[in-house]
């Protein structure tokens, strides 16, 4: 999602706003690395820690413009790139990365080689080391498979787990496909579908954030369908699902909007705390700016614990996106806009929220040194990880870390 007419201001007047907003802040930012096309730009997701380095994907840019897999070294903050995607290969990775016994797995929307304009995406491995990648998985629109990851990948027992937006045998209205999770083997490339959404939206609808697994069972999120209520707009507004790997049947436990002030389109994924699974969601609460929910798999119940504001420069945030972190009982996560930075609709913004209570506060606020933070957290050795997908150095999107 994005807002138009981002306004960005002179070295001169961020200063002054710097000053005067820093006394409000509760934690400190670094950039890291700053993106200038060559070496990657617009990257949509938080990094991962890997030894003494963080890797992570930029969404376009690289000689190729199909973006690439970067590396920042922690000892120095220097920025590498260690792949560059050149379409066959994949294009547009998106999702975060994730690492297992030294390798690297991810996906890209598109490229592959599939019988999409673009190609149909890929799920990938790269050696860090040796910078070798390996398509594990392309995605093909001639057959029942997925179409167009947009997450990252879930290893759990030696197997990938994921999702696509499009894709599998439904039928929406002309799309190619409703979305499906799916499993990837690492060891061989093959793919299985485990589910495909079905074009009645009931069982939900375009899953874009990735898959977590707690004893046995995956539970994620779709971004439409289910049986809520959205100003009598369809196909929904969104679920939480769980899929039996036993089994492999797929449970809807909730749908949003199926009462006043709920959130609506959970774009990010679910994280476990205490036995209890707390997202996002993009858009509803009680100033349709997003929300942050706590759900209870055991009794199917649903608790908005936040619900962010949107009145202009709103020192909240709004519409958050990306993943949450938790840590010492609270969450951590950003949202793509508001805070107290001088874009037309706020530059984004850092927030924590006590689970037990969810009493919120905005840590830090985006003001120019790198905007939009719409890729969630990461959480490495007590230090939040992430992104920007704009400003910085050359407007092309940065690394931060940010220490509560």
């Amino acid at each position: 999602m994005k807002l138009q007419g981002a306004l960005f201001f002179s070295s001169a007047l961020a200063s002054i706003f710097f000053v005067h907003a820093a006394a409000g802040w509760a934690a400190t930012e670094k950039v890291l690395a700053c993106f200038n096309g060559i070496d990657g730009e617009t990257p949509k997701s938080a990094p991962t820690a890997l030894g003494k380095n963080l890797y992570g994907t930029t969404y376009s840019g690289g000689s190729g413009e199909a973006g690439v897999v970067y590396t920042v070294d922690l000892r120095n903050d220097l920025l590498g790139i260690v792949y560059k995607f050149s379409g066959p290969d994949g294009q547009s990775p998106g999702g975060r990365l994730t690492a297992s016994d030294g390798i690297l797995y991810g996906t890209t929307q598109a490229g592959g080689g599939g019988n999409c304009d673009s190609g149909c995406g890929t799920v990938f491995a790269l050696d860090p080391k040796s910078g070798a990648e390996t398509v594990l998985h392309a995605f093909r629109s001639n057959s029942r498979d997925g179409l167009f990851p947009s997450a990252g990948m879930m290893e759990a027992g030696g197997t990938l787990y994921g999702t696509t937006q499009y894709g599998g045998r439904g039928n929406c209205s002309g799309l190619p496909g409703c979305g499906t999770v799916f499993s990837v083997d690492p060891a061989n490339g093959d793919e299985t579908v485990l589910h495909s959404f079905e074009n009645d939206g009931k069982d939900g609808l375009y899953p874009v954030a990735g898959l977590i697994r707690v004893n046995g069972t995956l539970y994620g999120t779709t971004q439409n369908g289910g049986t809520g209520s959205c100003d009598g707009v369809a196909p929904g507004c969104g679920t939480v699902f769980a899929i039996d790997l036993k089994t492999g049947t797929e449970t809807v436990l909730y749908s949003f909007g199926s009462r006043s002030r709920d959130g609506l389109y959970p774009e990010g994924g679910l994280i476990a705390m205490n036995g209890t699974l707390y997202g996002t969601t993009l858009t509803g609460g009680t100033a349709d700016s997003g929300t942050v929910y706590a759900f209870d798999s055991n009794t199917g119940k649903e608790t908005v614990l936040h619900s962010f504001c949107r009145k202009e420069q709103c020192v909240d945030g709004s519409f958050p996106a990306g993943d949450l972190v938790a840590a010492n009982g609270e969450l951590y996560g950003t949202t793509e806009y508001g805070g107290m930075g001088l874009c037309t609709d706020g530059c984004g913004a850092v927030f924590a929220i006590e689970a037990s209570t969810g009493a919120a506060k905005v840590l830090y606020s985006f003001a120019g040194n790198g905007v939009y933070p719409e890729g969630g957290l990461a959480d490495a050795n007590g230090a939040l990880l992430g992104t920007t997908s704009q400003g910085g150095c050359e407007n092309k999107g940065t690394v931060f870390s940010i220490k509560p």
